[in-house]
């Protein structure tokens, strides 16, 4: 076994003026990304670029699916969610829009575990974007509230549980949460 002078784990230095204290340089770096993607996206906003080194922007995949381009949305919401901007950045309508894409490939797998998979990770983003401190996704409130008081996606039906997501939402005046809650109180 070869001696090493510095250990695997030990911290390293880092170069001079290398250091982002004011997080500027991540700001710029991110800027000059988004702005080069956008360029690439000026022709046809439609266009996904298919090397998958490139992280599609969170506005891209939100404008996409607005334009009911789902598949690539999809492709977009998962790549955030897989590097996860959706769990670090706080991202509600990204978390909420994953869990949505989630739940439509639902009754395309044919595999159960994989589908016992994807619903707790369905329920996880839903969770992740209701509950966002920053910015709660009031449809995540609705889905939520929706699964736990008709026991969907295989939860054990939970009416409380269900009926205070639906409030929350309905407090944000969410029609369909304002309509699920009358026909429950019915």
């Amino acid at each position: 076994m070869a001696k090493y002078p510095i250990p695997p784990d030990a911290l390293l230095l880092l170069k001079d003026k290398e250091l982002d204290l004011d997080g500027l340089k991540g700001q710029n770096r991110n800027q000059k990304l988004k702005e080069s993607l956008l360029l690439k996206f000026d022709d046809d906003p439609e266009e996904i670029i298919e090397d998958e080194d490139i992280i599609i922007p969170l506005e891209t995949g939100t404008e996409l699916h607005k334009k009911k381009n789902y598949q690539d949305a999809w492709k977009c919401f998962k790549q955030n969610a897989e590097l996860e901007a959706a769990d670090e950045n706080n991202h509600s309508e990204s978390q909420c829009r994953y869990a949505v894409s989630l739940l439509g490939d639902l009754n395309k797998e044919g595999n159960e575990d994989i589908k016992d998979k994807n619903r707790k990770e369905i329920i996880r983003y839903f969770e992740l974007a209701a509950e966002n401190q920053s910015k709660p996704n009031v449809d995540a409130m609705y889905y939520l509230g929706d699964i736990y008081v008709n026991g969907k996606l295989k939860v054990h039906k939970n009416k409380e549980r269900g009926v205070n997501y639906l409030r929350l939402a309905a407090n944000s005046n969410h029609e369909r949460a304002n309509a699920l809650l009358k026909k429950l109180s019915a």
